[in-house]
């Protein structure tokens, strides 16, 4: 009797304490992984208040006998993040996963205990990482590569290993003031929060794709530094039915960067586009009219709500409106047609008009024909009055001739 209370008394404690390491092992969270880089990233989280030693853990893939020992002496501190760099052999174009093992076996054993793990279909492309949506939180989402940031705040999430007081405290003895002067800084990041961003604004939308293509709405960040807009949301018209669409986006200081929607929200007879802060809060919208294939709708000032529809500028300045184009290529042509009508209005005026006017002496021919004829005329007088000067010498002369006689 006693040997069996002892045995299920040891049972009871290997419980117990294998619950309390299972505890403290669970606050370390894969939090967000880069697949289509070289080398490839993955970034560990402590969601919990104590740290965690994590020397000799383990990272791995979905199978195989190959995977990665975590060095010695690393120590992970409450609520921030470490950044391992290596070949993970994590599939590019195929489904994989992510493991995080302790450092009670190797993942190859069936002893191995699991800590944490992901599985994807496959990589989202070069510059994108797949990430909690809150640092060790429950819902995974894909966004442009935070690796070493807060996910909410991108403020750095990397323990200093080399701890920073110790810096400060031979320089806060002379100097004990500069260590408030830090305090601030760190906790001036929060006024960054996703929900605070202003100055973005929906630049352009495609809302009339092709079969084949997908609709997607793009933003331009007006501030002097770059934004991570975290959980927010495009939709179309309010209350009009279809849901809004999650995402997540970061944007470089003064640049512009799109959203490519998996499923159409936008109607093509006409309709809104509004971006949504995480509380679903308006930031902005406008509204377009029917849609034209392989046009979109861009904005014409980044404030204002005229819009015009323009040949897409996915990612970039906005083109021209497309209906200038149009007139001034019909400006452009507007001058053939009186090329093209010039001839026939000359040829009429050069050919048909000589007749009526051939009676008036107004063209060039006819004061010709008038001229030649008035010469003859003189031609005419000229040699009449020759004959009556020779006639009146010859009967001069027979005159003479009769009286010498």
């Amino acid at each position: 009797m006693k040997r069996i209370f002892y045995r299920l008394l040891f049972y009871v404690l290997c419980f117990t304490l294998y619950t309390s390491r299972s505890l403290a092992d669970s606050t370390i969270k894969i939090n967000e992984f880069q697949v289509d880089t070289s080398p490839q990233n993955i970034e560990l989280f402590n969601l919990g208040s104590t740290p965690i030693d994590i020397s000799g853990w383990y990272l791995d893939d979905s199978g195989g006998s190959s995977y990665y020992t975590i060095s010695s002496n690393l120590t992970l501190e409450p609520n921030s993040c470490y950044v391992f760099s290596s070949d993970f052999n994590l599939n590019k174009s195929s489904a994989d996963s992510v493991r995080l093992f302790d450092k009670s076996s190797p993942p190859i054993t069936s002893s191995a205990t699991l800590i944490d793990s992901f599985s994807y279909v496959s990589s989202h492309g070069a510059g994108n990482s797949y990430s909690r949506s809150t640092d060790g939180g429950s819902i995974w989402t894909t966004i442009p590569s935070s690796i070493g940031l807060y996910n909410v705040t991108d403020a750095s999430c990397i323990f200093q290993i080399t701890p920073t007081p110790a810096l400060p405290t031979s320089v806060s003895i002379p100097t004990p003031p500069s260590t408030p002067t830090f305090i601030p800084t760190s906790t001036a990041t929060p006024s960054f929060t996703v929900s605070n961003h202003q100055n973005v604004y929906v630049t352009e939308v495609f809302s009339s794709p092709q079969t084949g293509e997908a609709e997607w709405i793009e933003l331009y960040n007006d501030n002097n530094f770059e934004v991570s807009l975290q959980n927010w949301y495009i939709d179309d018209e309010l209350n009009a039915g279809s849901s809004p669409k999650l995402f997540s986006l970061t944007i470089a200081s003064k640049s512009f960067n799109a959203i490519t929607l998996s499923s159409s929200i936008f109607n093509n007879s006409g309709d809104s586009v509004r971006l949504l802060n995480a509380e679903k809060g308006e930031k902005d919208s406008f509204e377009f009219g029917v849609g034209t294939s392989n046009l979109s709708f861009g904005k014409i000032h980044f404030e204002g709500d005229e819009v015009c529809k323009q040949t897409p500028s996915k990612g970039t300045r906005n083109n021209p409106c497309s209906n200038v184009t149009p007139t001034s290529v019909n400006a452009k042509m507007t001058p053939q047609p009186s090329v093209t009508t010039k001839p026939t209005t000359t040829k009429p005026t050069t050919t048909k008009p000589k007749p009526t006017i051939k009676p008036t002496s107004d063209v060039l021919g006819v004061e010709t024909e008038n001229t030649k004829s008035s010469i003859k005329a003189v031609d005419v007088g000229t040699n009449s009055s020759l004959i009556s000067i020779v006639f009146s010498i010859l009967t001069i002369v027979s005159v003479f001739f009769k009286i010498k006689t």
